[in-house]
């Protein structure tokens, strides 16, 4: 994908009668891998009669073939607009009838609105096909291009679900609470804002209490916010709400939400998995761990460790990950003279990042508020290092100055302040019984308040009592 100009993406399968999120998941992982080759341009099939085409593909497909047939495929492809939707890339959604191994025809039109009442749709996909590898790029949005196949009278049916009710978004929110029923669960938990705002209409129906939690991202994103209304509805109508970190809090309290139906959970990590290390016995080496992107700054912790080392030249610094800033890091590395003295090796397994944390003087991650109010939730490395018995050099940024004491687990300071970060840094270079100190602080920390399984028990007990109201 490196170096391309777009990808195209023809997402299929054929679990049309199960529950799946082949569709959703495996567009996330696409878009995922895009960020991380900074390719910018997306055109990916999904169907007619999903999103805003709802109630074109005519009676026989809007009543019968969706509803009865095929929702569980809907719903997905549902879903997986939402997460192209919900993406920074510039995209185009088409949007074919149904589609067959015709002949290239050539003459088919695209962007209509126009549906028929016709029992079938049909577009041969070499003419699709054709379409999408021209690449439209939208004028000033991002475009949604329906194609259905041409008649020679098409008929405007589209009135008639949406009047009754039953456009195909609507009629998949009724199947899913029907399933939600007749498992008779007693609570939903949904997974990010977005997920929340999805599950109200049919936990709704099935009278089943939701519970919405976020995790970082969802919570500050312009983009996000201003697409889901500021979550007025999941803040009015959800039974709880859960946060991981008090910026978080602090922030759904300024967006409306009810105090009593608001919960402060941290995450929690298998303290277990981490020995806590000697760092007074490592070498003025520090280690960042996580994606190379806007809000963890990598640009900016490198900037504060080359002030460290213009003044202590034994210190080394490892950034192990990848992501959309691997290639500019890398170099702005070698602008700064630092070939040899920083390390970017790229993912490391789980072993070979406690391998690295075994081996190093501190935690280093240089966390910001980005351009698009892109914030932290609470960094799970952050918590790691600390299991490790890794004194935190770190920011005042969300959920990591909970965790975090300064002073006696760590070292934070404010967002973009090189000079604080270079300061802190030399601080552990010189006194590595401060390190072993701040360490220990760490793992006590942790092993007292960031367990997972407390973490999960927790989370457990907000579900519980909203089951029995």
């Amino acid at each position: 994908m490196y170096g391309q100009e777009a990808v195209l993406s023809a997402l299929g399968h054929k679990q049309y009668f199960y529950p799946t999120h082949i569709l959703s998941e495996g567009t996330g992982n696409i878009l995922r891998a895009m960020e991380t080759h900074r390719v910018r341009r997306l055109v990916c099939e999904t169907s007619l009669g999903i999103g805003d085409s709802a109630g074109r593909m005519g009676l026989y497909y809007t009543f019968l073939v969706i509803p009865l047939i095929l929702p569980f495929y809907f719903w997905d492809k549902t879903r997986q607009e939402r997460v192209i939707a919900g993406s920074t890339v510039d995209w185009t959604i088409v949007r074919p009838a149904a589609l067959t191994n015709g002949t290239k025809r050539g003459h088919l039109r695209h962007g209509s609105r126009v549906g028929s009442l016709l029992w079938t749709l049909r577009v041969p996909r070499a003419d699709v096909a054709a379409f999408m590898l021209s690449k439209p790029r939208p004028t000033k949005a991002n475009l949604e291009v329906d194609f259905p196949a041409r008649w020679n009278k098409p008929v405007d049916s589209a009135f008639l679900p949406y009047l009754l009710g039953a456009t195909p978004a609507a009629l998949l929110e009724r199947r899913i609470a029907r399933l939600l029923a007749r498992h008779r669960l007693q609570v939903v938990l949904a997974e990010y804002g977005p997920t929340g705002e999805a599950m109200l209409e049919p936990c709704r129906r099935a009278g089943i209490p939701l519970v919405v939690h976020f995790h970082g991202v969802d919570a500050f994103h312009v983009k996000l916010l201003k697409d889901h209304g500021g979550y007025r509805r999941i803040l009015e109508q959800a039974a709880a709400v859960v946060v991981v970190s008090r910026e978080m809090e602090r922030q759904l309290l300024a967006l409306g939400a009810d105090r009593a139906r608001l919960h402060y959970n941290c995450y929690g990590i298998d303290v277990e998995q981490f020995r806590a290390g000697r760092p007074d016995q490592a070498p003025p080496h520090f280690l960042a761990v996580g994606r190379f992107v806007d809000k963890k700054a990598p640009h900016l912790t490198l900037l504060a460790f080359h002030q460290a080392w213009r003044r202590d030249p034994a210190m080394r610094l490892t950034m192990a990950g990848n992501g959309p800033l691997w290639d500019s890091t890398r170099q702005l590395v070698a602008a700064l003279g630092l070939e040899g003295v920083v390390e970017l090796p790229g993912v490391l397994t789980p072993q070979e990042v406690a391998a690295r944390m075994a081996a190093s003087r501190a935690f280093v991650q240089h966390s910001v508020i980005t351009a698009d109010n892109d914030h932290e939730g609470t960094p799970l490395s952050v918590l790691e290092a600390m299991a490790s018995g890794l004194p935190v050099v770190s920011t005042r940024h969300a959920g990591i100055p909970d965790v975090v004491e300064h002073e006696v687990s760590g070292l934070l300071g404010a967002e973009r302040d090189l000079d604080a970060m270079a300061g802190h840094l030399l601080r552990l270079a010189a006194d590595p019984a401060l390190a072993l100190r701040m360490g220990r602080a760490g793992r006590e920390a942790a092993e007292q308040r960031h367990r997972v399984e407390d973490s999960l028990a927790r989370l457990a007990a907000i579900l519980a009592g909203v089951a029995r109201r």
